[in-house]
């Protein structure tokens, strides 16, 4: 991500070299100003049109400012920019991420599940857990914390993990400086049996691989990721877009760590819109929305994307919106759905008033995603796209109609010029099978023929009754 946008920004005269992110922690917690990932070497003056100050707080000194934090302040009652409890160290300092695996040796040491590991016979050893059931002892997010805990008193040299249909890096954080190896459970199954035999065990230690840029194979949505449908909101599909919130290394008072969760996830999102606003300084906080969700990645190399949990599964939108943020492709989105801020007033005002009479206020809000509650008969939506590139273009509307469901595009064919840069349409949505069923996916994309492919998700759940439910 941040080669990425030095590339971006490459011309200092155009866009400056200083790029703020936005962090609700930031806001309510402040920042380890001492990280060395907030030094400024390298970096040029702040900028003359600066309006802002450094203002001093508890153990926080106005000198601490410099030419990367070029502005601190504190608001009700938050007598401090520092950040005392470590939240905000970790979000405002993801500039690079880099993963260091633990090591294992032959001197292992199986032992029982306990609260608490026999010093005696664990000390200097390395620890092996392993248990097939339940599932908190089969998920280290669950047990890892209180094994490395215990693991420490003991005196033991590190840890073996038994994992299963879990992402093993999620358990890396809770390691802290404890070196752990998290084995797939087969493979722990076969470790298991040779300990119990007494069988003389050989192990193979190998260096460190690490996969930078375009090698990386297709990611996977956590186990702890925020995930969809909405509970108060089902008429908008939920999530807007997943982004790197695994294993974030960052900066902490000691000094680095790794920090994982949806907390992770939102610095690179704000960052990647810090960016977008300062390449497209007229476009509205809508369409920044609109360019990182319709241009999100779903399958960069034909292989499954999976979701995390028991068991794995293929993602949906509802795992990850439009998909995973891709910067490169944001910048220049083609259309995008706007989205002006009186649009929303009447949708607050049905929602509060709870008035079933106002569904079409919800399901034709211009957003970047269609989610359609309770299909019974044909229903139809209405979006707006804005051309944001070149004044000339043709788009015409690419359909992946979600299983036993026919979608029709009005016109299905954009013709956009200097003159008109805006076009409207009409998606209706046909059950071609009466059923009561589960939301089904789908998504709609325009696409001009050459790099823009501008897609939405798609989320529809079928029904007979509002009142017959699906398992039934």
């Amino acid at each position: 991500m941040a080669a990425t946008a030095i590339l971006l920004l490459a011309n200092p005269a155009s866009y400056g070299n200083i790029l703020c992110g936005f962090s609700t922690e930031c806001i309510e917690k402040g920042i380890w100003s001492e990280s060395a990932s907030f030094s400024d070497d390298g970096l040029g003056p702040v900028p003359s049109k600066w309006k802002g100050t450094c203002q001093a707080g508890q153990e926080f000194k106005s000198n601490l400012c410099n030419r990367k934090i070029i502005g601190a302040r504190w608001y009700d009652g938050h007598l401090k920019p520092k950040d005392l409890e470590g939240s905000i160290r970790y979000s405002m300092s993801q500039n690079i991420t880099t993963t260091g695996m633990g090591f294992i040796t032959p001197d292992a040491l199986m032992t029982l599940p306990s609260r608490l590991i026999n010093a005696t016979l664990a000390s200097g050893k390395i620890v092996f857990c392993y248990n097939p059931a339940p599932m908190t002892t089969i998920s280290p997010i669950f047990y890892t914390s209180k094994v490395v805990k215990y693991a420490k008193e003991a005196g033991a040299k590190g840890i073996i993990l038994a994992t299963y249909a879990f992402d093993m890096l999620d358990a890396f954080e809770i390691c802290g400086s404890m070196p752990c190896v998290l084995v797939d459970f087969d493979v722990a199954t076969g470790l298991y049996y040779a300990l119990v035999q007494n069988t003389e065990l050989v192990v193979k230690v190998t260096p460190d691989l690490t996969w930078l840029g375009n090698g990386v194979l297709a990611p996977k949505i956590s186990t702890f990721s925020s995930r969809g449908p909405s509970p108060l909101f089902q008429k908008f599909l939920k999530p807007d877009v997943a982004a790197p919130r695994s294993n974030i290394l960052a900066a902490v008072k000691d000094p680095y760590t790794f920090k994982s969760g949806t907390s992770m996830a939102c610095p690179h999102v704000s960052g990647v819109a810090a960016l977008l606003k300062a390449l497209h300084p007229d476009w509205s906080p809508a369409i920044i929305k609109s360019a990182i969700v319709t241009t999100a990645s779903n399958d960069r190399f034909g292989l499954p994307i999976l979701a995390d949990g028991l068991p794995q599964k293929p993602v949906d939108p509802f795992d990850y919106g439009g998909g995973f943020i891709d910067l490169n492709r944001a910048v220049d989105p083609g259309l995008a759905y706007d989205v002006d801020p009186k649009d929303y007033i009447p949708f607050h005002d049905c929602f509060l008033a709870g008035n079933s009479s106002c569904e079409s206020e919800s399901r034709n809000l211009n957003i970047p995603s269609i989610a359609i509650l309770n299909l019974k008969e044909p229903t139809t939506v209405l979006r707006t796209v804005t051309n944001v590139g070149q004044a000339d273009a043709i788009y015409k509307a690419v359909v992946q109609s979600p299983p036993g469901m026919q979608i029709l595009v009005e016109p299905s064919i954009l013709k956009f010029s200097a003159g008109m840069n805006k076009q409207s349409f009409k998606v209706t949505f046909t059950t071609t099978h009466k059923v009561q069923g589960n939301y089904l996916f789908g998504s709609l994309a325009w696409h001009d023929g050459g790099a823009h492919y501008v897609k939405i998700p798609i989320a529809v759940r079928p029904v007979l009754s509002n009142n017959y439910y699906s398992d039934v």
